[in-house]
């Protein structure tokens, strides 16, 4: 977060009873906003996003000694995860 402000204002209600802002139903957090990224807590402070932008993942296995691959908690644009063909030739072999 990057501060407490008293000053913070969550609701901005016009003089003819219209709401022109109202964060106070907001759920976001810093953790849920990519780093660097800003944003406003529903009490109005503001916050810095600290979600790690990890970009694009690329990752293999070959379904041998490889099952599995971990993508990395945080933001993505996307990616693959491929599988080698070391199966199709462990087959052939038997």
């Amino acid at each position: 977060m990057v501060g407490d402000s008293p000053m913070a204002v969550s609701k901005v209600d016009l003089a003819d009873g219209r709401t022109l802002i109202d964060l106070t139903g907001d759920t976001v957090t810093s953790d849920k906003v990519v780093q660097g990224y800003t944003g406003h807590l529903a009490n109005g402070d503001l916050f810095v996003g600290t979600m790690p932008n990890n970009g694009a993942q690329t990752k293999t296995m070959d379904g041998l000694t490889t099952t599995s691959v971990t993508i990395p908690a945080g933001y993505t644009t996307g990616g693959t995860v491929s599988l080698t063909d070391a199966i199709e030739t462990a087959l052939a072999a038997i």
